[in-house]
């Protein structure tokens, strides 16, 4: 599939582009459960939310929260992402960046089972933050975790309200 998008990208046949773009949305919209099933939803958010953590542990639970997909979900989430990451990748041409594909793609693939509209309208900038910032390191995040992992992330509110913060993550060593 990205390898024929990849050649359309290339002759430049954006009709084709964009009816290929309407299905796959379309079809993912039309899942009973999301491609993310209702458990990923929340902890997208937590992760999302954490702030003052380096990119690239951010990238390290993402990873994690990722990997904790059925197996035809991951597979599925993998090449989708994988497109989207090759689609940033010729923004100059068709003006989609990480940003505006996170926006186009996350309603129809991330939702909550039982949300309220007011709390999913509040949650949206982070889960397309969220979005963005797998798109654009999918090599890193979508790559099997190098070491075992029990949980996605533990966070806490603070306690002035302003996000969330996580404990640092000790790198190297094994175990």
């Amino acid at each position: 599939m990205t390898d024929l998008l990849s050649l359309m990208l290339k002759k430049n046949n954006n009709d084709a582009l964009y009816l290929s773009a309407a299905l796959i949305k379309v079809f993912f919209r039309e899942l009973v459960e999301p491609l993310c099933t209702w458990g990923f939803y929340k902890p997208l958010l937590g992760i999302a939310r954490l702030t003052q953590t380096p990119p690239d542990v951010m990238n390290q639970y993402y990873g994690y929260l990722v990997h904790l997909l059925p197996q035809p979900n991951l597979l599925f989430f993998k090449k989708l992402m994988q497109l989207l990451h090759l689609v940033q990748q010729h923004e100059e041409h068709n003006k989609m960046s990480s940003q505006n594909l996170a926006v186009v793609v996350a309603p129809s693939i991330c939702k909550q089972e039982h949300g309220d509209l007011m709390s999913e309208m509040t949650d949206i900038p982070d889960i397309n933050k969220g979005f963005e910032t797998i798109i654009q390191n999918a090599e890193v995040v979508l790559a099997p975790p190098s070491r075992p992992f029990f949980a996605c992330v533990s966070a806490k509110q603070k306690k002035d309200g302003g996000g969330l913060s996580a404990p640092p993550v000790k790198s190297g060593g094994g175990g």
